[in-house]
């Protein structure tokens, strides 16, 4: 972006990282990370070879942080093994980029909203639900 769009994305945006905002966030940060060195440590302990799933350990913790700082709840995602609500949310949001979801963007992008609307044009899942 640039010029008058860019600086009133950034007027919005600016307030939200402030680096006081930030600073205060730190604590939530921190459990965050405590409670994945003690994940780590556990499923260490209970692994037989010592090795770890790190994809999943990470998808926990970038979850935890997300939903602690962002919105202000506890995800526990650490006292399960398997994908959590909040993960499992989380995934349901990411796109899958493919010919179905392309010719969606495609039709959305060109037909008018109330039309996209009608038509339950969507580039995410049936079951993701959003507020208007």
């Amino acid at each position: 972006m640039a010029g008058e769009r860019w600086k009133h994305l950034r007027s919005k945006l600016s307030p939200t990282f402030t680096t006081g905002k930030i600073k205060r966030m730190f604590r939530l940060f921190d459990q965050s990370g405590n409670k994945f060195v003690n994940f780590l440590e556990s499923e260490i302990e209970h692994s037989q070879n010592g090795e770890v799933e790190l994809t999943d350990a990470y998808s926990k913790f970038t979850m935890d942080i997300i939903a602690s700082a962002a919105c202000g709840i506890d995800s526990e995602a650490f006292n399960q093994r398997g994908p959590s609500y909040f993960e499992q949310a989380g995934k349901k949001l990411q796109l899958q980029f493919g010919a179905k979801v392309i010719l969606k963007m495609f039709a959305m992008m060109l037909l008018p909203i109330k039309v996209s609307d009608a038509l339950g044009l969507s580039i995410f899942g049936q079951d993701v639900n959003y507020m208007k």
